[in-house]
């Protein structure tokens, strides 16, 4: 119950105080937390995950290539496969967070890193399980924002995305979904992958990308769903379904 508690405060202190990180690297607070989360206690290994999620988001590539090099890139993908489904998205929250960056140019390059590390073929495999298996609606929108995410990076990370049958189908799911968390994160996706980038080294290149991305979505009829969420309730699914309609 202490662990417990502590490591709540610890998560709290995380997402408040950005001089915790630091103090977290030189006390052996990374080492700590990784230990609690192969805890065989739930709620102790749950807790721990939520800090270390907290631990990654808004943080500098080093430092989450340090937290990652201690809390292990092979721990992290078997615990996208879980069965308990607050494990499972928590663990999808990590690489969410991973793989975020307000920076397009970091964001590239963080993408790029959790890509190589977690490996591509198992993170898109357990973002297809985690959309697939129906399991877990929070575990659902984990995934969704991952692809959003790595659909915001460079023309290489969104063919990852255009190449997948599952994944395309998956946005269209995303649009249809009662949360309208999951739907944001479907509509993000689709205006991150039809976004013509300007700043490529091939403005050929781009375009070839952009004109995939398009054809793509259009054949899995992802316009038509996206037109459909023109008045959607939330204004947050609203203003992007304007923006990527645009583009599309």
């Amino acid at each position: 119950v202490i662990h417990t508690e502590i490591i709540a405060t610890i998560c709290n202190m995380l997402v408040k105080f950005s001089p915790m990180k630091q103090f977290l690297v030189e006390h052996g607070g990374l080492e700590a937390l990784s230990r609690f989360a192969r805890s065989p206690h739930g709620p102790v290994r749950l807790n721990a995950l939520w800090a270390v999620k907290n631990a990654v988001w808004d943080s500098d590539s080093a430092f989450k290539e340090r937290v990652m090099e201690i809390f292990g890139w092979d721990y992290l993908a078997e615990l996208t496969h879980s069965s308990d489904g607050c494990i499972q998205e928590q663990a999808l929250n990590i690489v969410r967070n991973l793989t975020s960056s307000p920076q397009a140019d970091m964001g590239r390059t963080e993408i790029d890193m959790t890509l190589e590390r977690f490996g591509e073929e198992r993170l898109l495999d357990a973002i297809e399980e985690a959309v697939w298996s129906l399991r877990n609606d929070g575990a659902t929108e984990q995934a969704a924002f991952i692809l959003a995410n790595i659909a915001s990076g460079s023309e290489r990370h969104r063919a990852l995305v255009i190449d997948r049958p599952n994944l395309i189908d998956a946005l269209c799911y995303f649009l249809r979904h009662a949360s309208h968390a999951i739907r944001e994160a479907g509509v993000r996706c689709g205006f991150n992958l039809s976004y013509h980038i300007t700043d490529s080294a091939s403005e050929a290149s781009a375009d070839a990308v952009w004109h995939r991305a398009v054809d793509r979505l259009r054949a899995f009829g992802y316009d038509k769903l996206l037109k459909e969420l023109e008045y959607d309730p939330d204004l947050n699914v609203r203003d992007r379904v304007r923006d990527t309609l645009a583009q599309i």
